[in-house]
């Protein structure tokens, strides 16, 4: 905020300079707002590099190392938050950061070495880390798909805290007191009943090559990214979900295909008609299906009618992804029969993946609940 504030003045010389806050999505967001200078489109983004300062001649009378920005985002990246600006030269820029509203449940001093568990229906996920705060973020992060979180600060009981919980995956620090992740990584692997667990390691040291060769299924870097966690895990737990996508628009198939292919999850098997998208469900008897409504010959609605009297395929979830202009009798049956009713040209790649994950993570949960 000092930081912010501090460029805000350097660059303002007349005019205003603004901070609000606001609360939102279980965040809080503030927002730094000047009417100094501005910056270029094409700068936005490089001012958060490291030793990066803008190379012209109204800012070479405002001197500095270029080191503030980037560590101001790396600070907030630790806390689970985003960085970002917008700004137009000769109007002012307006920089702003959110930070994740988390509710303290115990104290970070004297943390407790684990919490206890119920089985709520819910995936559980082991996060073994000593640092509560860090654990936190990563259960905000992970709690949006619907997974019980459950965390192990005492590294000596780690084994016996999985071996009591048996969760779907692990998520494990590797620096921490005790016994570091790499220990508790190769106890893991040794032990017959838990080894098949998913292991994604996740830490602020690069040593990626040790952590596959020790059995890791993962690594990743501290801060941790959402996006990228969460597809982690995704990859991870719906490992091989088998995924059929129907539309005759060849276009929106390449674009659904490879964000899907990107999350590396699943197993995407595309079809371009109605027909062709009964047979591949027929044959392949997916665990989700994306479904246009508007096709020749075979349209959606057809699909779902099909679907809901065949009993191997009546509970598959369906995602509807079109750009048809839904009756009311319509959008009545869709509500009836589909998981998700969405918009082409208001559904960007990332909410559809988010979606996705979320159905297939309900999915398996009921799994879960059932054994």
């Amino acid at each position: 905020m000092l930081n912010l504030l501090s460029n805000a003045a350097k660059f303002t010389d007349a005019g205003t300079i603004t901070v609000r806050a606001e609360k939102r999505n279980g965040e809080i967001v503030i927002h730094v707002s000047d009417t100094g200078i501005g910056i270029a489109p094409e700068h936005l983004e490089k001012i958060f590099e490291a030793f990066r300062q803008l190379d012209n001649a109204s800012n070479r009378r405002y001197e500095g190392t270029g080191l503030g920005l980037a560590i101001c985002r790396r600070l907030v990246d630790l806390h689970g938050g985003r960085l970002w600006v917008e700004s137009a030269v000769g109007v002012g820029s307006t920089f702003s950061f959110s930070l994740p509203l988390t509710t303290a449940t115990q104290s970070a001093s004297s943390p407790e070495s684990s919490q206890t568990y119920e089985p709520s229906g819910a995936i559980p996920i082991v996060v073994i880390d000593d640092d509560p705060a860090a654990i936190e973020i990563v259960r905000t992060y992970l709690s949006r798909d619907g997974y019980s979180v459950v965390a192990v600060t005492d590294s000596r009981h780690a084994i016996a805290e999985v071996r009591r919980i048996k969760p779907a995956a692990i998520i494990l620090d590797v620096l921490m007191p005790h016994r570091d992740g790499w220990e508790i990584l190769a106890d893991l692997k040794a032990d017959s009943e838990l080894q098949a667990i998913p292991v994604a390691l996740y830490t602020i040291v690069e040593q990626q090559r040790l952590g596959f060769h020790l059995g890791a299924s993962a690594y990743l870097i501290k801060p941790i990214d959402e996006m990228q966690l969460r597809t982690t895990v995704a990859r991870l737990i719906q490992k091989n979900a088998s995924i059929v996508v129907i539309d005759d628009d060849r276009n929106q198939l390449e674009i659904i295909a490879d964000c899907l292919n990107r999350a590396g999850a699943y197993q995407v098997h595309v079809a371009n008609s109605g027909a062709q998208g009964w047979a591949e469900i027929v044959q392949r008897r997916p665990d989700l299906i994306i479904l246009d409504l508007m096709m020749p010959e075979i349209d959606g609605f057809t699909i779902l009618k099909r679907l809901e009297t065949n009993p191997h395929t009546r509970h598959i979830p369906v995602v509807v992804l079109s750009a048809k202009n839904l009756t009311i009798q319509e959008r009545a049956y869709l509500a009836q029969r589909v998981k998700a009713l969405l918009a082409k040209g208001d559904t960007s790649p990332e909410h559809l993946l988010n979606r996705v994950m979320e159905l297939l993570n309900a999915r398996n949960a009921m799994d879960v609940s059932a054994n």
